[in-house]
């Protein structure tokens, strides 16, 4: 799948918390074709300069809308957060090798911090829309925020996990009053989850992602079997 260039229409605009939205693309002719992993750049001019940024896609290859979860935090997903319905923007993709056809084990564990979420929750899709799920022996999804509202798409990923016997999803919150689940960071929690026979798709700060990596090597996980994405 070769990149290529799209002008994208702002579909649908979803706010999960304070400064933390999706947005959703419908691209006029050709649809985008991507991988379940994969990312795209966007691309505006802000300030009388072309600025252009990576966001890993959430939504599944199947969806007719291209899903893209952001925080805002510097100058372009300021930008992003004053976009409309119907708006446009210039998008080029898809690019990126973070998909499960790098998986060698019959058991997937996805580890997401943030919006980090976003192309582990475009694999799970893929995996929910394809009907595979039974071809894995477990699939298990750790995914860490500050606050329960701030988990995208929470509903959803507990559906997935009524639905596909070998699908748990773990959500774990650090900030969260009153939470009664787990509390804290996803590496406190990591250990018990480890097991060698499994593939590891990790994506989220560097400085969390690095210590996932140390902890599962330390385990004994084959450096093989350990997909990072750092942004």
């Amino acid at each position: 799948m070769s990149p290529k260039e799209y002008t994208a229409r702002v579909s649908k605009i979803s706010e999960w918390a304070s400064g933390l939205k999706s947005i959703y693309l419908l691209f006029d002719g050709e649809k985008m074709d991507y991988m379940a992993g994969q990312y795209l750049m966007m691309s505006a001019e802000i300030d009388g300069k072309k600025e252009s940024r990576a966001y890993s896609i959430a939504s599944a290859p199947q969806d007719e809308a291209v899903e893209i979860v952001f925080r805002v935090v510097g100058p372009f997903t300021k930008y992003l957060d004053t976009l409309k319905v119907n708006d446009t923007i210039k998008v080029i993709g898809p690019f990126g090798h973070l998909t499960t056809e790098a998986a060698k084990e019959k058991n997937l564990i996805f580890i997401a911090t943030g919006t980090g979420i976003s192309p582990l929750l475009s694999m799970v899709r893929d995996i929910h829309k394809k009907g595979v799920c039974g071809h894995f022996d477990s699939i298990t999804l750790l995914y860490g925020t500050r606050y329960k509202n701030m988990l995208v798409h929470r509903e959803e990923l507990e559906l997935h996990e009524k639905t596909c016997p070998h699908f748990r999803f773990v959500p774990i919150l650090s900030r969260e009053e009153g939470w009664m689940g787990r509390k804290g960071h996803i590496q406190q929690h990591l250990p018990e989850f480890v097991r060698k026979d499994a593939d590891y798709f990790v994506c989220g700060l560097r400085e969390m992602t690095d210590e996932i990596e140390k902890i599962l090597s330390e385990k004994g996980v084959a450096k093989e079997n350990i997909h990072l994405e750092r942004y």
